[in-house]
């Protein structure tokens, strides 16, 4: 019987598998030295002799799998340190938090949807102010712990951060049992026809933001959230305008 043709025998690599030409002495993936007993007994190839030893010298250089090796290994500790990083970020506070008032003074914050209610009832017209610190101590003591799930983490409390026409909402949640995690949004908003209208202008999760079309797209994993505050987007409906400033927020209810 005819030797088979070069084209059609190759060296299997013991260590990783591959298949190596039947020139190579050490494997082309991963620079194991290969056994080249495997190879029939009468396979014959004919090579310009001085294109073989050239061929043979880079084939049993072994550094050309390491550094194929080196090149995985380093595409591969990229993409677990990014990812790690991103983790990180995502689990750090962010440096704006606003931390929990004390019972006295969250229960002696005005109610923002009373406030405005009252107002519409008169049938008069009222511009209410409300102070980061007053808003903040309303939303602490509205909404409890209890009234929202968000498994498996734990929703804890909800603040807002307003500055220069727009708002910025965040859930405070605990993971794990233990660790906060701080997720939201920055949002504008203004009643157009008695109905919020809202743009999503970027997401945050901790440290880590997130672009506004990409957190359009996710924040159905917060409507556990809005549902819970539905009471007031109801009462702010009634409002003939919203304007968000550093440090507060104005309404003026129709």
């Amino acid at each position: 019987m005819p030797p088979p043709p070069a084209s059609d025998v190759t060296l299997r690599c013991q260590e990783c598998g591959h298949e190596n030409e039947p020139q190579r002495v050490y494997c082309h993936q991963c620079g194991t030295k290969l056994d080249r007993t495997r190879l029939p007994k009468d396979f014959k190839t004919e090579h310009d002799p001085r294109k073989l030893e050239r061929r043979v010298r880079r084939i049993m250089d072994p550094r050309r799998g390491n550094f194929e090796r080196g090149i995985k290994k380093l595409v591969l500790s990229i993409v677990i340190g990014a990812f790690l990083g991103l983790l990180l970020a995502a689990l750090l506070p962010p440096d704006d938090v606003s931390d929990p008032q004390s019972l006295d003074e969250a229960t002696g914050a005005r109610f923002i949807s009373d406030d405005i209610n009252a107002a519409v009832d008169r049938g008069q017209s009222q511009s209410l102010t409300y102070p980061e610190k007053g808003m903040n101590g309303y939303l602490q003591i509205a909404y409890k712990k209890r009234e929202i799930d968000y498994l498996p983490a734990r929703f804890e409390r909800v603040y807002a951060k307003p500055a220069d026409g727009e708002v910025k909402v965040v859930a405070v949640l605990t993971v794990l049992w233990y660790v906060p995690v701080y997720a939201g949004g920055t949002y504008q908003v203004r009643v157009n026809g008695g109905k919020i209208e809202s743009n999503c202008l970027r997401g945050h999760i901790g440290r880590l933001t997130i672009p506004g079309p990409v957190m359009s797209v996710i924040e159905g994993a917060f409507s556990p959230l809005w549902t819970m505050m539905d009471r007031d987007k109801k009462a702010v409906e009634k409002c003939r305008s919203i304007t968000f400033r550093p440090g507060a927020v104005d309404l003026v209810t129709r």
